[in-house]
């Protein structure tokens, strides 16, 4: 396990619960998601509500697909998932390592050589970056 976050389409950064779809149960307001609309996704694939299953895909590819960036820190890297890499995109995870960084979540372990392992589901694709080629990628674009 690692600590989890989420980033918003508009930049908010969620620090999560104990995993992803447990933080898009506690804070399902933030999603955008009615407790019912949860309980009849778990219904559907007949799994007990918080299960890190396929109602728990279904939800997170669902959050990413609308512009949600998903992170979890792991001892030796960054998993992130987006929907696709776009500069936009760059950006506010540019931003989330600055405040992470700073401290802002208790965290100041962050070593800027940790690799990040992006997932693109729309691509299909993982790329592993470091930080700096990911921001000389923002700047190359801008």
């Amino acid at each position: 396990m690692g600590t989890v976050f989420f980033i918003s389409p508009q930049g908010e950064i969620i620090p999560g619960e104990i995993n992803h779809i447990n933080t898009v149960i506690k804070y399902s307001d933030k999603f955008e998601y009615s407790w019912d609309r949860i309980e009849e996704i778990y219904r559907y694939h007949n799994e007990r509500v918080g299960l890190e299953g396929k109602a728990r895909l279904e939800i997170i590819v669902d959050l990413v697909r609308k512009g949600w960036i998903r992170i979890r820190r792991q001892s030796n890297r960054w998993s992130i998932t987006v929907w696709q890499l776009t500069q936009e995109v760059k950006q506010l995870l540019c931003g989330f390592v600055c405040q992470v960084w700073d401290g802002e979540y208790g965290d100041k372990r962050v070593d800027k050589y940790m690799p990040f392992w992006i997932t693109e589901i729309c691509n299909k694709k993982i790329a592993s970056l470091f930080f700096e080629e990911l921001l000389a990628s923002i700047d190359e674009k801008s």
